[in-house]
């Protein structure tokens, strides 16, 4: 840190006190409710009751027009002043020079334009004005056309201020930051030394921490560049696909433009739906949507919703999950192959009645039956059971197709245990499901499906109160697995032609976030394409190609998602500016990746310290190491968040057992993120979307991290998650891949 003795800087500062101390006094004298007589508004609205009990026939248009325009002003201003926070008013300042003359203008969350003053807070997202803080630089000239004018003129000044609880603790105006302390104002040094652990030197050497840890952060909304800005104003009927690297913005660009829809829609935020592909991100979404205002939009994995959406509708499917579904299974249950065979099941079950049908006699059925084959399965039995001239029995009989068809639970017994069926899948899915896929579905299917040898319920637990089955096959007895979900739901999409059973209808929406939407298979996205409420619903969906870890997903490019969600096309941007991560782990990661990097790398928001690499001699080691590197960093930095990720799990719990006496150390395996400052020992799998000030990766060799596609993504997913600083240590030697 650098006091400050320039003159100019300090006088800077100062007037961004005062604009602060004047703004707060001004809002604080602002009346939080309108200065309107509602008793006289009420008056004339018994008045105007009055006069249409005896009014003639041609008046009462005028009448009704009146009383609903004494409704609405009744309405509106029966409602307080909504007014900016005044912890925290604002979070961006512009000084514009049009024609001679200067004003100030905020960016806050809510507006706030008081008279008689050259200054005023504007909504940063509906205020045409806050185009200019976001399209053009300082020193630039700007043009805006607005609805009835055009202006123009100069950016004189363009500052990012961080403000928590009324006071002014961080400003940052071009290539400089200020920071408060207790009694002035000093400069934040962004200079970074190059000061690196290499391989094999002494602990006490690693110049672990950048000291720039303790400092306020400015609101995210300050930081968004043109392109990201531009993004959130896209033709709201229009689905949009944001793609680009780790710390490109996405997930923030698809959560405020979703926050943009609610505002210029007027839709209402329980009508939105964000999905995001672990929980500790849906912790962190969450948390980002409630400082917007919009604490009722619905944030949740994917496998939670279609674990709800299923459980909502459809009567009789076990409650009890599988929570480690084997991998063969997973993946054959995943692959885009399930959507034909989804489509054969059902093909066999039409052509299965109408054989029956035959064979009974029932002709007239038939014929009927074959008319409506462009209706689906279910309404086009539930037609023919309606007719009037069917016979009693034959009532029965299409009745009991009826409910065969609609057992989904009993179909997914089927689907899974059907050799035949399944087989088929090995071409359909050009060899990428194998015999011995096919062969686990059906063993674990039947397990799941095994019906129990005993009633009593004391043989159920044993003394530690754990279940009989516990460890054994037995254990999956009455489970349903987290894949089987979407796969009934697009199933009944199929008999049904919509979502929705006898029991209720899925949840739709106004507008569906799809985050790091190269994790999501076929069968997912097919799913998630019929649950927007109209013609007018959009997805904003967004991801990483290099990103995509999970081998079950089955992603096979854009153009495929856009095909499973049923959008013709979307318009698709990239993102290529990390501004999470410094130069030096930007290279490193995009070096990782190697032949499946993409053709241009992404540039980092600064130089940053370079990797640290450490070879140690063994596992244990790399906990001592570790253990004292982090000791020394938040005796500096006690503000810091760290990150240690693994691999695997039993690596992380190893090493959250031999790291458990420094303070602040959580482990963490389902993503239980307290995003606090700490430790938290985790594996790749849980940290997708998140970051940390610092990241250790202790297990970079070549048995964890192998020269294949996939670990290749691992490694990369893991070393981006580093805001200011990265360090890698592997067992004797490094993977090959970096």
């Amino acid at each position: 840190m650098i006091k400050i003795f320039d003159s100019e800087d300090i006088s800077f500062l100062e007037r961004q006190e005062k604009f602060l101390k004047d703004i707060i006094s001004s809002i604080m004298k602002t009346p939080k409710t309108f200065s309107v007589d509602l008793a006289q508004i009420e008056q004339t609205i018994s008045f105007l009751k009055d006069e249409m009990k005896s009014a003639k026939e041609e008046d009462m248009p005028a009448l009704f027009q009146q009383l609903e325009q004494q409704y609405s002003i009744a309405q509106k201003f029966s409602k307080p002043v909504e007014l900016p926070d005044t912890s925290a008013p604002y979070f961006a300042h512009m000084r514009l020079l049009e024609n001679g003359r200067e004003r100030d203008i905020f960016l806050g969350h809510v507006s706030f334009i008081p008279r008689d003053s050259n200054f005023k807070i504007v909504d940063w997202r509906s205020a045409p004005i806050s185009q200019v803080y976001y399209n053009f630089r300082e020193g630039e000239d700007f043009e805006l056309d607005l609805p009835t004018r055009v202006i123009e003129g100069i950016v004189k000044e363009k500052n990012i201020l961080t403000i928590r609880n009324g006071n002014l603790v961080r400003v940052d105006k071009g290539k400089k930051s200020f920071i408060r302390t207790e009694d002035c104002w000093e400069i934040l040094d962004k200079s970074i030394s190059c000061l690196e652990g290499g391989q094999g030197k002494a602990v006490r050497e690693i110049a672990l921490g950048t000291g720039m840890t303790n400092y306020e952060v400015p609101d995210v909304m300050s930081l968004l560049d043109k392109k990201q800005f531009s993004l959130l104003s896209k033709d709201d009927q229009s689905s949009l696909l944001v793609i680009g690297g780790a710390g490109s913005g996405k997930t923030t660009v698809a959560l405020h433009r979703l926050a943009g829809l609610c505002y210029r829609k007027k839709y209402a935020p329980s009508s939105m739906l964000s999905i995001v592909p672990h929980r500790g991100l849906v912790r962190l979404s969450r948390n980002l949507l409630s400082n917007i205002g919009l604490n009722r939009v619905k944030v949740t994995t994917g496998k939670d919703w279609f674990k709800n959406q299923a459980w909502n509708i459809i009567s009789d499917l076990p409650k009890k999950v599988c929570e480690f579904t084997p991998p063969g299974v997973s993946l054959l249950k995943r692959h885009r192959s399930i959507l034909d065979i989804l489509a054969i099941y059902v093909q066999r079950k039409e052509e299965t009645i109408l054989r029956q049908f035959n064979e009974k006699g029932c002709s007239e059925i038939s014929k009927k039956f074959l008319e409506m084959k462009t209706v689906p399965l279910v309404p086009r039995l539930e037609t023919i059971r309606d007719l009037s001239d069917l016979s009693p029995t034959e009532k029965i009989m299409v009745g009991d197709f009826l409910k065969e068809v609609e057992n989904f639970n009993s179909a997914r017994e089927d689907i899974f245990k059907d050799v035949k069926l399944l087989l088929q899948m090995i071409e359909l899915s050009g060899g990428r499901i194998t015999s011995r896929n096919v062969e686990e579905t059906i063993r674990h299917t039947a397990y799941q499906f095994k019906a129990r040898e005993y009633d009593s319920d004391y043989k159920d637990r044993t003394l530690d109160g754990r279940s009989m089955d516990y460890g054994t096959p037995d254990e999956l007895r009455g489970t349903i697995d987290y894949e089987d979900f979407p796969i009934l739901l697009h199933l009944i999409g199929l008999l049904r032609g919509d979502i929705s059973t006898r029991k209720g209808s899925g949840r739709k929406y106004n507008h569906v976030v799809l985050d790091e939407a190269q994790e999501l298979a076929p069968i997912d996205l097919s799913v998630f394409g019929k649950c927007l409420l109209n013609k007018e619903g959009s997805f904003t969906v967004s991801g990483d190609s290099a990103q995509q870890i999970d081998e079950t997903a089955s992603f096979t490019g854009w153009k495929d998602v856009f095909k499973y969600l049923g959008e013709d096309d979307m318009e698709a941007h990239e993102l290529n500016i990390s501004y999470r991560s410094p130069q030096s782990v930007v290279e490193f990661a995009y070096k990782i990746l190697g032949p499946i990097a993409p053709a241009h790398p992404p540039r980092g928001n600064s130089e940053g310290k370079p990797v640290i690499r450490t070879i140690s001699q063994h596992r244990a080691h790399a906990s001592m190491m570790i253990n004292e590197a982090l000791d020394d960093l938040f005796g500096r930095e006690p503000n810091a968040s760290v990150a240690v990720i693994c691999n695997k799990f039993e690596t992380a719990r190893e090493f959250y057992m031999e790291l458990k006496n420094l303070p602040h150390v959580r482990h963490v395996e389902d993503g239980d993120f307290s995003f606090r400052p700490g430790i938290d020992v985790t594996t790749v799998e849980q940290i997708k979307g998140l970051e940390f000030d610092y990241v250790i990766i202790p297990d970079v060799d070549e048995y964890n991290y192998p020269p294949q596609n996939i670990p290749r993504r691992r490694l990369h997913l893991a070393a981006t998650r580093a805001i200011h600083q990265l360090w890698i240590l592997a067992p004797g030697r490094f993977s090959s891949i970096c």
